[in-house]
C-alpha cells in the first residue's frame, strides 16, 4: 500500500513497505572515539535530590566533531573541540583542536565500522580571549594526504575572531606551512574582517573544491561575519598547494578573494557548492537579517569562482544573480501555533506571521560513465518557517513547518525542478533546530537514487536515545520526493545544545552543538559478501548512556558509519524520537494528520500504535531529563 501526502504542486510519497524480510535496512555500526576525564568535571548541582547540570561560563565541552576521509577511502581524521583529556594530557587553556586518525574497517559479514588508529594528539595550542581558541572545525581533503583543518580563534587581547587554516596529515602530523617568502608558520589566517567576528557557516560546516590548472586545489567556503563592522556574509576563496621539496613535503595556502553576499549579517548559516561540469561556478545559501531570530529570509546565489586576486568593491562583479528563496508568510487566521495559548509574555503570544530561515542546501549527486560520484547543477535547497521573538535575552522563536525542494542553478540562472514544499509530515518527531542535511546517494534494490539524510539530536544532552536519522530520496524521472523512512545512529549519541549552552560563553543564551558529516563510497564494496556501495559518516558528541545520571562528566564523541542500502520497499513511516525517546505531539502544526491512507492500518493507526509503544518505553526509561 502507498500512503500519499498531500502537499501543493508535487506529491511528496510515504512508501509503506510491506512483511517481506529484508537483508539490509541502513544498517549502522559505531565507534566511540573519546570519552569525558575525571580531571575535566563540569559543576552540578541538587534540585529535589537529582543531580543537575549547572552552567558555568567559559567552563567548555567536549563538542562540534567533524570527520572526513583521505584520497585512499579508508584513512581519515576526526577532529572536535576538547576539554577533557586526550592521549594522557589536558589542553592548554581550558579547551584547543584535537585530532583523531580513524581508519574504515570491514566487520563480520561484511558491515563497514570503523577503528581508532595511532596518533592522537593536540593540533592547536592557542591562548584564546574567553578560550576562543578552535572554534567551529572542519575538513577540506585537498591532496592524497593532506586535509585542511579550519577554525575560528581570537587571540587573547584582541575584539575580533578571525578564521585559521593548517593542513593535517593521516596521523594528525601538521605538514609543513609556508608564508608569501618561504617561512615556515603554524597557520595562516583565511578569513578576518575589521570589528566583526569571522567566521560561521551551515551546520556542521561545509566547503566545496576544484582543481586548478597550476596542481592547487580550489577552496570555496561560507562564511558569516556578525559584529560591528561590514557584518556581511561572505563566499570565501583560497587554495591550497602542497609539493616534494628539499626539506620535504610543504603546503601554502593562498586567499584568494570573497564576496559579499549577505548584506544583514546576524546567523546567515550559509553554504556554498559548485557542479562537476562547471567548477568556475559556486552556489550560495543562505539566512539574512539582523534580528534573532532573522527576518528578512532564505536567499541563493550564484557567483563566478574563477580566476585569482582581490575581487574589486567586495566581489560584487563576480555576482552573476541573487534570488530570495521564501520569505515572511502570513499565518491564517483558522491557524494556531501558539503552544501556550494562554501565555502572554513578549514573544509567547500568537502569531500572525512566520519568516522562512535556516537555509540548507546540498548538491544531487549522481553516478558517471566510470562510476564516480558527481556533483550535478541540482541542489536540495531546505527551509523552516519560523514564528515568535527572542523572549529578553533568551532564545526564542518556534518552527511551525520544515521546508524541502530541488533547484537546477546554474551561471544562466534559477529553475525549481521541485517547488519549495512541506516536508513536516515526513519530518515528524524531528525538529528543525539545528539539524544536519548531508546529500547522498542511496542504493535500493538494484536501483541508485540521490537523496538527503536529516539527522537530529537531543536538546537535554543525549544518552537515552541515539540521533535519528531521515532519509529522503528523489525521483528524478518523476520530479517527487520519496520518504526511505527514520532510522537512528546506533550505538552513538548527539547533544545539540545542552553542555554547549550550559558551558560555554554567555550559558542559558549563547552556545550550540554542531555534528559533521560525510558521504562516502563504500570502498568494501565486493569484499566478504558486501553488496553496499555508499556510506554516510556522522561525527557526533553526545552523553553516554551510561553517564546520563552524572551530568559533571561531559559528552563523549563518536563516529556513526551508516550504510546507504535498502532492500525491498522502505518500511512504514514513524516519528522521529527528537533524541530523547520523548513522542512527538499528535496533533498541531508538526502532526500526521494531513496523511491520507489506501487501506491496511495506515499512517494513524500505525502512528498510534508507536506512540504507544514509546510512551510505555519512556515511562520505563524514566527519561535524561531529570539527569542533566
Amino acid at each position: 500500500m502507498r500512503n500519499i501526502l498531500l502537499v501543493p504542486v508535487l506529491a511528496f510519497e510515504l512508501l509503506a513497505g510491506t512483511a517481506m524480510a529484508q537483508t539490509l535496512t541502513f544498517p549502522s555500526q559505531a565507534l566511540k572515539v573519546n570519552g569525558p576525564t575525571p580531571n575535566d568535571l563540569a559543576r552540578a548541582s541538587e534540585v529535589e535530590g537529582v543531580k543537575r547540570l549547572r552552567k558555568t561560563d567559559e567552563e567548555h565541552t567536549n563538542e562540534q566533531a567533524v570527520v572526513q576521509l583521505f584520497a585512499d577511502g579508508k584513512l581519515g581524521i576526526y577532529v572536535e573541540m576538547r576539554s577533557s583529556e586526550l592521549a594522557g594530557t589536558l589542553p592548554t587553556d581550558k579547551v584547543q583542536g584535537a585530532c583523531t586518525p580513524i581508519e574504515l574497517v570491514q566487520g563480520p559479514g561484511g558491515s563497514v565500522t570503523a577503528i581508532k588508529r595511532p596518533g592522537e594528539r593536540w593540533v592547536t595550542d592557542n591562548d584564546g580571549n574567553e578560550s576562543r581558541n578552535a572554534h567551529h572545525p572542519w575538513l577540506v581533503p585537498v591532496g592524497p594526504t593532506e586535509m585542511l583543518y579550519t577554525f575560528n580563534h581570537q587571540a587573547e587581547g584582541t575584539s575580533d575572531t578571525k578564521r585559521y587554516g593548517m593542513i593535517l596529515t593521516p596521523d594528525c602530523t601538521p605538514r609543513t606551512l609556508l608564508n608569501s617568502v618561504g617561512t615556515p608558520i603554524p597557520y595562516v589566517i583565511i578569513m578576518e574582517k575589521d570589528n566583526d567576528d569571522c567566521s560561521m557557516n551551515e551546520d556542521g560546516g561545509g566547503a566545496d573544491t576544484r582543481l586548478m590548472l597550476d596542481g592547487s586545489t580550489r577552496v570555496v567556503m561560507w562564511a558569516g561575519c556578525n559584529g560591528n563592522g561590514r557584518d556581511d556574509g561572505w563566499l570565501n576563496v583560497v587554495d591550497v598547494k602542497c609539493i616534494d621539496d628539499i626539506v620535504g613535503r610543504t603546503c601554502r595556502i593562498t586567499k584568494q578573494f570573497d564576496v559579499s553576499l549577505a548584506k544583514r549579517e546576524e546567523r546567515s548559516r550559509g553554504r556554498c557548492s559548485m557542479s562537476t561540469a562547471d567548477p568556475d561556478t559556486a552556489v550560495c545559501t543562505w539566512t539574512e537579517g539582523n534580528n534573532q531570530p532573522q527576518r528578512d529570509g532564505t536567499w541563493i546565489a550564484a557567483v563566478d569562482v574563477s580566476g585569482s586576486g582581490p575581487a574589486p568593491n567586495d566581489g560584487e562583479g563576480r555576482v552573476l544573480w541573487k534570488k530570495l528563496i521564501e520569505g515572511r508568510k502570513a499565518i491564517p487566521p483558522t491557524q494556531s501555533v501558539n503552544p501556550n495559548p494562554n501565555e502572554e509574555m513578549e514573544g509567547r503570544g500568537e502569531s500572525k506571521r512566520s519568516y522562512s530561515s535556516r537555509a540548507k542546501s546540498a548538491r544531487v549527486l549522481a553516478l558517471d560513465g566510470a562510476n564516480n560520484v558527481v556533483q550535478t547543477d541540482l541542489l536540495f535547497v531546505s527551509t523552516g518557517d519560523l514564528v515568535g521573538n527572542n523572549l529578553r535575552d533568551g532564545k526564542g522563536g518556534r518552527y511551525i513547518d520544515s521546508r524541502l525542494g530541488v533547484a537546477r542553478a546554474t551561471r544562466q540562472g534559477l529553475e525549481w525542478v521541485v517547488p519549495m514544499q512541506s516536508v513536516s509530515n515526513a519530518l515528524v518527531g524531528f525538529d528543525y533546530t539545528h539539524i544536519k542535511m548531508t546529500g547522498v546517494l542511496i542504493q535500493n534494490d538494484g536501483q541508485v537514487l540521490p537523496g538527503v539524510t536529516f539527522l537530529q539530536g537531543s536538546h537535554n544532552g543525549g544518552g537515552v536515545h541515539p540521533p535519528d536519522v531521515k532519509v529522503i530520496a528523489f525521483d528524478q524521472a518523476e520530479a517527487r520526493l520519496i520518504d526511505y523512512g527514520t532510522y537512528q545512529a546506533k550505538g552513538t549519541s548527539y547533544d545539540r545544545h545542552l553542555y554547549s549552552n550550559y558551558l560555554g560563553n554567555n550559558p542559558g543564551n549563547q552556545g550550540r552543538n554542531f555534528a559533521g558529516a560525510a558521504f562516502v563510497k563504500n570502498p568494501f564494496e565486493g569484499l566478504n559478501g558486501s553488496r553496499t556501495k555508499f556510506l554516510v559518516l556522522h561525527a557526533l558528541t553526545g552523553k553516554d548512556p551510561a553517564d546520563v545520571a552524572a551530568p559533571e562528566k561531559k559528552p563523549s564523541s563518536y563516529l556513526s558509519v551508516m550504510e546507504l542500502i535498502l532492500d525491498g520497499a522502505p518500511p512504514p513511516p514513524v516519528p522521529g524520537l527528537n533524541g530523547t525517546g520523548t513522542p512527538p505531539p499528535t496533533n498541531g502544526p508538526m502532526s500526521c494528520s494531513s496523511c491520507s491512507t489506501t487501506g491496511g492500518e495506515g499512517a494513524l493507526g500505525l502512528w498510534g500504535t508507536v506512540l504507544a509503544l514509546i510512551a510505555a518505553r519512556r515511562r520505563r526509561s524514566r527519561g535524561e531529563g531529570a539527569h542533566a
